[in-house]
């Protein structure tokens, strides 16, 4: 799965949206639905890491429980692989094809 993503081609955003969707499930171990409610104003980066926070409520929520916020860091060793950089490339292209 791994040589798969590292592989895919980040020149459309469909590709992008499937390769940070893929890498977030896998890092997070979550569920789509957790994938689905991620808003921009949930995302904060920092200098080598990226935050999520979740405030919405998921299937999973308990009573007085919610998600704790996601922290991922740069993954150096391949940069295809990387969450950060994925995130990054997805927002900066989406803003790009936004006009």
């Amino acid at each position: 799965m791994l040589q798969c993503i590292s592989c895919m081609r980040d020149n459309n955003m469909l590709m992008l949206g499937a390769k940070f969707s893929m890498l977030f499930l896998l890092l997070s171990g979550q569920r789509c639905q957790t994938l689905h409610l991620i808003c921009l104003d949930d995302i904060i980066f920092e200098d080598n890491s990226v935050i999520i926070t979740m405030p919405h409520l998921l299937k999973t929520s308990k009573p007085g429980r919610h998600q704790s916020p996601f922290t991922f860091h740069t993954f150096t060793p391949n940069a295809t692989l990387c969450i950060v950089q994925t995130l990054k490339a997805v927002i900066i292209f989406r803003f790009k094809t936004m006009g």
